[in-house]
């Protein structure tokens, strides 16, 4: 007696499903279908295989494919998270673009200074790490909800937790870390402090950008003054006399900054700025460059090559013409030459740097000499990630406050723009005790502990890093189960292509 075929359960059943599937696949669905627990990327991926099937589709056959496209619009739009129909499309893609660049690490290895090679590591790194921790973040009820209270990513308080870790002398290497020294040519001990702020402040950055509330608001005025629309008119309120610039010359270096960061004029609405305190410990130093070793941002000459066009005067130049002849007689390119010969405005001269201040990066400086020796310069600098702009979001320049040096050393600022720059200096102080009792009002948090050794923390920012490394909120299910729903339609999709694919072949 022959035995009966035995009935297959319901794991052959799936397997047999998933195998002919696949089969049935082409290669890009089977990439839609691999990346579709992936948020923002599934999306991506996922969205251009709909797109693409559907326009195969119609060519192939002459007619619109109805079925193909209901099934890509079935509540499971491309690039749209949970809840987005209540808030519609575009605050929709808002929402998801703000959680993904909240996820990026700032610190790359190797991106600058690395070369070509350099910098593709360096955003290789960066793409990898934060995918992995937006994937985490995904289906995490802890992160979930650490998002929805707090605005703080899982990205944030990894980075903020491992530089502390380091900090004080408790961390272990990973894998991942000696590619990470291999692409930075560096330990990854080092700048722990830097590397934390660093995050800390791109993503204050990126909330002003999305004009969203978050835990980061409590450390408003620690190390950018203020935000406001890109003006000099708005930049002078903020900043009062400490240029020591007239209006008009201080329209006319804003006219220099937006040349150089691109400013579309159409669309100068747009343009936020983040007013940046030049000297703030473990967030950078953008004075240093008052220094000889500062970097050579006098239109290719350092502080000392500056000095030199002054070298022997004992009075100051007769007119801003004259002086733009001595500048450019030592090499150096007036960048505002014709405002110089037209207005008589002061030279103001253009270079750019590598900071120390990690959420910056490369900056750019717009220096004002005038005829007396003494020069105002300013930083500036478009945030970005990975030199691309944060999608459905405000563009954000950052803007240093006033940074003064007398090349002749004999003049003295005037009482009011010394006056203006003590309040600066006051100000900020006040600011960062003002932190510190925020932060001592979190679960955990010991303001009066002493600062690590070998860096360069204030007390304000090291009670921040550990204000984050201990905020705690409710776990959030509602969100994960969305994002599970969504990955399951987003796999439906290129499965069901797939096995269709499969059952029209000629056998």
């Amino acid at each position: 007696m022959k035995n009966k075929p035995q009935e297959k359960g319901l794991w052959d059943k799936a397997t047999d499903f998933l195998g002919g599937a696949w089969e049935g696949m082409s290669a890009l669905d089977k990439l839609a279908l691999a990346s579709a627990p992936v948020p923002i990327v599934g999306d991506i991926i996922g969205g251009v295989a709909d797109v693409t099937n559907i326009g195969q589709q119609w060519m192939k056959t002459g007619e619109f494919p109805k079925a193909d496209a209901a099934l890509a619009l079935t509540g499971l739009l491309p690039f749209v998270p949970p809840m987005a129909a209540t808030r519609g499309f575009k605050s929709g893609l808002k929402s998801m673009a703000d959680k993904a660049v909240h996820h990026a690490p700032n610190y790359l290895p190797g991106f600058y200074g690395g070369g070509p090679g350099g910098r593709l590591g360096g955003f290789t790194y960066g793409a990898v790490q934060g995918g992995k921790n937006m994937l985490q973040a995904a289906y995490s009820p802890k992160a979930q909800g650490m998002w929805d209270k707090h605005g703080v990513s899982l990205t944030d308080q990894k980075v903020i937790r491992e530089n502390l870790d380091k900090l004080h002398g408790k961390y272990k290497k990973k894998p991942i870390d000696y590619i990470e020294e291999k692409f930075s040519g560096e330990s990854v001990m080092k700048n722990a402090d830097k590397k934390a702020m660093g995050q800390i402040n791109q993503s204050r950055l990126f909330d002003a950008q999305y004009n969203k509330k978050s835990f980061y608001n409590k450390i408003d005025g620690m190390d950018q003054k203020d935000f406001a629309d890109l003006n000099s008119k708005v930049y002078k309120q903020v900043i009062g006399k400490s240029s020591g610039l007239s209006q008009e010359a201080l329209d006319g270096v804003f006219k220099r900054i937006e040349h150089w960061q691109k400013v579309d004029p159409s669309r100068v609405g747009d343009y936020r700025m983040a007013i940046r305190r030049p000297i703030t410990q473990s967030s950078g130093n953008l004075a240093s460059i008052m220094k000889a070793s500062g970097g050579r941002v006098f239109a290719g000459k350092n502080i000392n090559g500056l000095k030199d066009v002054f070298s022997g005067r004992k009075a100051p130049f007769k007119s801003n013409e004259d002086l733009m002849n001595a500048l450019e007689s030592k090499g150096m390119r007036v960048d505002n030459k014709a405002d110089v010969l037209e207005k008589g405005s002061a030279p103001i001269l253009v270079g750019s740097t590598h900071s120390d201040a990690y959420e910056l990066g490369g900056v750019n400086y717009l220096t004002t000499v005038k005829k007396d020796g003494t020069v105002v310069s300013i930083m500036n600098d478009e945030n970005d990630l990975f030199v691309m702009k944060a999608p459905g979001a405000k563009r954000m320049v950052s803007v240093s406050t006033p940074i003064h040096f007398d090349l002749l050393n004999r003049s003295k600022k005037s009482d009011a723009v010394q006056k203006s720059l003590l309040g600066l200096k006051t100000e900020a102080q006040e600011i960062r005790d003002n932190i510190l009792d925020t932060m001592a009002k979190i679960e955990g948090v010991d303001v009066t502990q002493k600062l690590p050794k070998g860096n360069v923390l204030n007390k304000a920012q090291y009670a921040t890093m550990k204000g984050i490394d201990k905020l705690d909120a409710p776990a959030a299910y509602a969100p994960v189960v969305a994002n599970v729903a969504l990955a399951s339609g987003r796999a439906a999709k290129p499965l069901e292509r797939g096995e269709r694919n499969l059952s029209q072949r000629p056998y």
